[in-house]
């Protein structure tokens, strides 16, 4: 036995050094696996905690760092290199829950600029204390670390195999490379559309964010009472689960507008591939059947090609875009907190009211209209409340999503009402659907995640209020759109890779759980392929 570990294992002064010393990357572990697991949240202040111990055991003397450190092998670079990755995929989780290997990849191709960065900056820093609480404790450690075969290599190894993008990473680039017989794209059909009907106007709204479990007592107690009764009035569809490729946006609006999930394709995503150039998609089939079609945003999707969006409407053939650079909140306020500096756009309150006056253009005019729309209040990990349901008519930002969630409730509410008030004989077909589920982990880490579901419902001329609990995704509101608009064929229920909710044809979800489903989209070179093509 060396003369250190001799020195150890007599002195118990000593060991209770070297657990006050180990202490903080040890609770870095535990707070971490908690994380990753999805069973807690990491509060910013006990980063800060933890940061102070770290501090104050940082000159404590180590019984086990008798020999120099090898900074410059290779296992102490990739140790660097691991934790490097590991850090980003550490906020990303701790913001949203999870780390969605779909949605990093993408955005990291597509960029995020219109982005507000203050209000991740406290993850970022959290997931940056985190590694260095554990890193601080295997340098400290490096006397029995270097003695092991291959040193430092090991802890590298063991950090990249817990990161679950460096996993999937490896996983689609295999594949892409070598090839897998099972792919999505054989499945992918364009829609067979029926000639000679009326389809009606159509008016599309994508809530932020906005679970369907939002409006379930048993879960949210009374949040949410307008949307819920509207489900309960509308023809609903309640088994919309959440699958890979659909989770977030950019990704929602693709599925629900061309039934397509979005494919990773490595780092090459870029400005310079365009999204789905060759799929017909929802706003194709309307704009060839004459419809005059507008999209209306509370942020900027058209310019600085936000989070892909440009790009995305570039082959859709909608004919305007309206967004905070062209539309002015007719409450003259914006969601901007001085502390939290949410800067989106425009409050949901100020979307609607532009959705109206689109409304009211479209029923005047000579031609068949559809209207898009995005909310962005329950984005998070801040919320806005609009300044309808404020005491004081002001907006404000706030971290409790719930008054987010209820706040849009009761202006959704209130817009289908006097919609169909003032405009129930125009002909108007009306969806409402979540993009994707919350990312927003504290509001929802009650509910287990094989339960959540995204709200979906459809009411208007011929559709008969109801319940459908056939299992479906995202990328199936395509073709039950256009089946609820008299547009699908009847002997076709198929369009894209989604499939119609209101027909017999089993859907993807029937076919696959949620988990098979991420293996074949990350592996499915092929129909990443089909999803980015590079622009003319």
């Amino acid at each position: 036995m060396s003369a250190p570990s001799e020195s150890l294992s007599r002195t118990p002064r000593a060991l209770l050094r070297l657990l006050m010393i180990l202490l903080p990357g040890l609770l870095a572990i535990l707070l971490l696996t908690r994380a990753f697991l999805g069973l807690a949240p990491v509060a910013w202040s006990t980063a800060v905690i933890l940061a102070g111990a770290l501090l104050a055991t940082l000159f404590l003397p180590s019984p086990l760092t008798t020999s120099a450190l090898r900074w410059r092998s290779l296992g102490f670079a990739l140790l660097v290199f691991s934790v490097a990755l590991a850090v980003p995929v550490t906020a990303i989780i701790l913001i949203f829950g999870h780390a969605d290997f779909f949605a990093i990849l993408v955005n990291i191709g597509l960029g995020v600029a219109g982005t507000p960065i203050l209000p991740y900056v406290s993850f970022a820093a959290t997931a940056l204390i985190l590694w260095a609480a554990i890193v601080t404790a295997l340098v400290r450690l490096r006397g029995p670390v270097q003695r092991l075969p291959g040193a430092w290599i090991w802890p590298a190894a063991v950090i990249l195999a817990i990161n679950p993008v460096f996993r999937d990473l490896i996983v689609n680039r295999y594949y892409a490379l070598m090839g897998q017989p099972t792919t999505l794209i054989e499945r992918y059909t364009d829609p067979e559309i029926v000639a000679g009907v009326t389809p009606p106007n159509l008016v599309f709204l994508l809530l932020e964010g906005y679970d369907r479990q939002f409006i379930d007592p048993v879960h949210y107690g009374d949040l949410a009472p307008e949307i819920r009764a509207l489900e309960e009035t509308s023809l609903a569809f309640t088994d919309v689960d959440q699958y890979a490729g659909t989770g977030w946006s950019i990704a929602g609006h693709a599925a629900a507008y061309c039934g397509v999930p979005l494919s990773p394709i490595f780092l090459s995503v870029a400005r310079s591939y365009a999204i789905l150039p060759d799929a017909t998609c929802l706003p194709n089939v309307l704009h060839d059947l004459g419809y005059r079609q507008t999209y209306y945003s509370g942020t900027n999707k058209s310019r600085d090609n936000h989070f892909g969006f440009q790009t995305f409407f570039e082959d859709r053939r909608i004919d305007e875009v309206i967004d905070p650079p062209t539309l002015k909140p007719a409450s003259g306020e914006v969601p901007d907190d001085g502390a939290a500096s949410i800067k989106w756009g425009l409050y949901d309150s100020d979307l609607l009211s532009a959705i109206w006056d689109g409304i009211e253009a479209g029923v005047a005019g000579d031609r068949p209209f559809a209207i898009y729309a995005s909310t962005t209040d329950t984005h998070g990990p801040y919320g806005g409340v609009s300044p309808p349901c404020t005491e004081d008519g002001r907006g404000r930002i706030v971290i409790d999503l719930r008054e987010s969630v209820d706040c849009v409730s009761r202006m959704v509410g209130d817009f289908v009402d006097r919609l169909e008030r003032e405009h129930g004989d125009a002909n108007i077909l009306l969806v409402v659907a979540s993009d994707h589920l919350s990312h927003h982990p504290g509001l929802t880490r009650h509910v287990p995640s094989d339960e959540r579901r995204n709200l979906m419902f459809i009411r208007g001329p011929g559709i008969v209020p109801g319940r459908v609990d056939k299992p479906g995704a995202m990328f199936d509101l395509f073709p039950t759109v256009l089946d609820a608009m008299g547009l699908l064929a009847p002997d076709q229920p198929r369009a894209g890779v989604g499939t119609s909710l209101m027909r017999e044809a089993p859907t993807l979800a029937e076919e696959y759980d949620p988990a098979a489903f991420e293996r074949l989209l990350t592996a499915d070179g092929a129909l990443a392929g089909f999803v980015w093509a590079e622009k003319d």
